[in-house]
């Protein structure tokens, strides 16, 4: 009993304690210290655990800071955990569009697309369904259907009017099936979210290479910190600043960057 008193205490304690770690995040963003106010509200994170209001404030803290590549990474990271945040949402497609924009302008001239891949319709489609909905918001609907097909299933049983007892055989069928499509979706959304198969250029600026070799040939145009990229392929390597990832941003950018100047989301 005093273990589960003394866990109970010291649990109420570190909420108190990070609620006015934020609180001090807080503070400092209103003081207009954006770079600050990130950094604590990275280490709460970091301590405490993430949630999607946490990573919006420290992505907004971070894009008054000037930093896109950490901005990006908050917001994505935040849309991960929920997907119909609109605010990180609005703020990701501002970031994109501001990177986008410093792209272009470090090819001082070249005529060169710096446009992420449009994707397919499927490609859409799938990333609808498995990163703009989540897990539990699945899982929720495939509950609901299972119950009403078991309403279904006794009013099949247990009637004995015809048309009620074909309306019970009909919709439990549908609404089984249905169920068992959204538990499939319910499982391919959490496969989903513990993909890394993103990443965001964080050095302020960065080429790719040939091979995953710093003396390999590199890239002439520069890519922007915040760029959001796809990850191909991983060197192993001791520490994550220690890797390279193939990454491809479209038909132009497709290369190997340095652990050291990229973050996985």
């Amino acid at each position: 009993m005093k273990r589960i008193l003394t866990m109970i205490l010291l649990a109420a304690a570190s909420a108190v304690l990070w609620a006015g770690e934020i609180e001090k995040a807080d503070s400092l963003y209103a003081k207009g210290e954006y770079a600050q106010a990130g950094d604590v509200y990275s280490q709460v994170a970091e301590k405490q655990g993430v949630s999607a209001p946490l990573l919006t404030d420290m992505g907004n803290a971070y894009v008054k800071a000037g930093d896109f590549g950490q901005a990006m990474l908050s917001y994505e990271r935040a849309l991960r955990i929920q997907p119909g945040n609109s605010q990180a949402r609005a703020n990701a497609e501002y970031v994109q569009m501001k990177v986008a924009d410093a792209n272009r302008a470090a090819l001082t001239g070249k005529k060169v697309a710096v446009d992420p891949d449009e994707p397919s319709f499927l490609e859409s489609s799938e990333k609808f369904l498995t990163r703009g909905v989540t897990s539990d918001a699945w899982a929720a609907w495939a509950a609901v259907c299972f119950i009403l097909f078991c309403i279904c299933a006794a009013l099949y049983l247990f009637t004995k009017r015809v048309l009620l007892r074909k309306i019970g055989f009909f919709a439990g069928i549908s609404l089984g099936a249905l169920s068992a499509i959204l538990v499939a979706l319910s499982f391919s959304a959490a496969s989903a979210a513990e993909k890394h198969d993103e990443g965001v250029v964080t050095a302020y600026k960065a080429f790719l290479h040939v091979d995953p070799d710093e003396s390999s040939k590199a890239s002439k145009s520069q890519l922007c910190r915040g760029t959001l990229m796809k990850i191909l392929d991983i060197t192993p390597g001791k520490e994550p600043d220690q890797q390279w990832y193939k990454v491809r941003l479209n038909s132009n950018y497709v290369g190997w960057i340095k652990g050291s100047d990229f973050e996985v989301i």
